[in-house]
């Protein structure tokens, strides 16, 4: 688990020494986002700094926190999956082979373009999907790019919901109503694309797992 932390802590360090310069007074917080995210690292456990260090980013600048997530989960996920694919490859394919067989003609068919789809509609644990390309011998290459791709539909709607929810509280004096709040654009609009979403993903899935 350190190694993984130290994945994150030299570019926090490379950024701070090189790049927060430029952003001199950027940050709402004190200390800064960087230096905040840089202790979380050095102090905690990967899954806890993730966490922690995303809370803080998001409500500085959502959109930074975006992509903060999302290069996040993906490095995490690549790094299981190597893991995985390394020491468990055996016994992964033994147990799962048989029920997943049909998403091996696919992943043959096209592997990078099969594993953006796999990614983006789901349909089976987000720690199961880092695990089963390992039945597929997938390239580290095509596995993080389309883990990266494949959630950022996913993710940038539900940080755009978190965002406009932020913009309706600090617009009102008082605790807005929960009419007040989904009446708002910044709000019903990514619940309803959210909503269009998930009856999409539902139709794929199906589409996905049974051809």
């Amino acid at each position: 688990m350190k190694i993984i932390n130290q994945i994150f802590i030299i570019p926090i360090k490379l950024y701070k020494f090189f790049l927060s310069p430029f952003f001199y007074n950027s940050c709402k917080f004190e200390p800064s986002c960087s230096s905040y995210c840089l202790e979380c690292f050095e102090k905690y456990n990967f899954i806890k700094a993730i966490l922690k260090s995303f809370s803080r980013i998001i409500r500085c600048n959502p959109w930074f926190g975006l992509i903060f997530l999302i290069s996040g989960t993906a490095i995490g996920a690549t790094l299981l999956y190597l893991v995985a694919n390394f020491f468990f490859k055996e016994i992964i394919r033994d147990k799962f082979l048989n029920k997943f067989r049909n998403l091996e003609v696919k992943f043959k068919k096209s592997e990078f373009f099969y594993l953006l789809i796999f990614r983006f509609i789901g349909g089976t644990p987000f720690n199961l999907q880092n695990l089963l390309p390992c039945i597929f011998n997938v390239k580290i290459s095509n596995f993080f790019w389309s883990t990266f791709l494949g959630i950022i539909p996913q993710v940038f709607l539900v940080v755009s919901i978190g965002s406009g929810l932020e913009k309706v509280i600090d617009q009102n004096l008082v605790a807005p109503g929960i009419l007040d709040i989904i009446k708002t654009p910044e709000i019903y609009i990514p619940i309803i694309v959210f909503i269009c979403l998930v009856l999409i993903l539902v139709l794929l899935r199906k589409r996905f797992y049974k051809n």
